[in-house]
């Protein structure tokens, strides 16, 4: 009896200070995180799609700080979507950034897309994809 019931003092001294953080957070839960990227090819290789999107997943941060900086500090309310056509030269590099659609909900949107377009002239993708299909369109959707 006296071994459960000091078990049972450990397991709440361990416990009880998560148990009070957790009554004590203010706000709502976190959202989950919508998905911001999609990638679509100008040709029809599937494959090379997921590759791209790989890649383009692995600067999810780069694109999200254009949002945040460009776009969200000046515009807080700012969303939308953009769409670009990376071209890749024989070495897998982006040699050129074209934007191909957009749609803004204010005016703050073309900041962002200047600063998106500038980090993907720095990303590198497999050569064989350069090889296979060199060039393909990705869209993010940006909210709050």
């Amino acid at each position: 009896m006296r071994r459960r019931l000091i078990l049972s003092l450990i397991t709440l001294a361990i416990a009880a200070p998560s148990i009070s953080a957790a009554q004590t957070r203010k706000g709502p839960p976190p959202a989950p995180q919508r998905d911001t990227l999609a990638v679509a090819l100008v040709s029809t290789d599937t494959v090379a799609a997921g590759q791209v999107e790989m890649v383009v997943r692995g600067r999810h941060r780069e694109v999200q700080f254009c949002f945040e900086e460009s776009g969200l500090k000046t515009d807080p309310e700012l969303s939308g979507t953009f769409a670009m056509v990376l071209t890749l030269d024989t070495l897998g590099s982006v040699s050129r950034v074209d934007p191909s659609w957009r749609e803004w909900s204010g005016p703050d949107g073309t900041a962002v897309e200047s600063c998106v377009m500038q980090r993907a002239l720095t990303w590198k993708f497999p050569v064989h994809l350069a090889r296979a299909a060199p060039r393909h369109e990705v869209t993010f959707q940006f909210s709050r």
